[in-house]
């Protein structure tokens, strides 16, 4: 055999074995059971979660529910609503669905500036 071709073998068994280097490599050590004590990225653990406090009186619809815990959201679902009522300018979450609501008029949302969700 010429040189060539003993060079073209010894190139040819590199290759395969370049190409199949992780064929015995143990992947089981990478996955133990040991918890990651990393947070995901948008996880800040210096901040407490705690409702924010306003320095006024929740208003409401009277057709619907305002949770203290979620001062920012109204709750009008489930209520077999024909229109849809006054909302606070404050509310940013508005929950409509499964009621008998068939239009959206401008008149209950003139003073809302903050609204950023509605679910009909």
């Amino acid at each position: 055999m010429g040189i060539l071709s003993q060079l073209s073998i010894i190139h040819l068994l590199w290759a395969a074995m370049v190409f199949c280097q992780y064929e015995y490599y143990d992947f089981e050590d990478e996955y133990d059971d040991e918890p990651n004590h990393q947070h995901p990225y948008y996880f800040n653990p210096n901040t407490q979660a705690e409702v924010p406090h306003f320095p006024f009186p929740v208003e409401c619809a009277r057709e619907c529910f305002c949770p203290t815990a979620f001062p920012l959201s109204m709750y009008c679902d489930h209520r077999k609503l024909k229109m849809i009522p006054n909302i606070p300018s404050h509310v940013q979450q508005l929950y409509l669905q499964h009621n008998d609501i068939e239009a959206v008029p401008a008149g209950p949302f003139t003073n809302v500036t903050f609204l950023r969700e509605i679910n009909l």
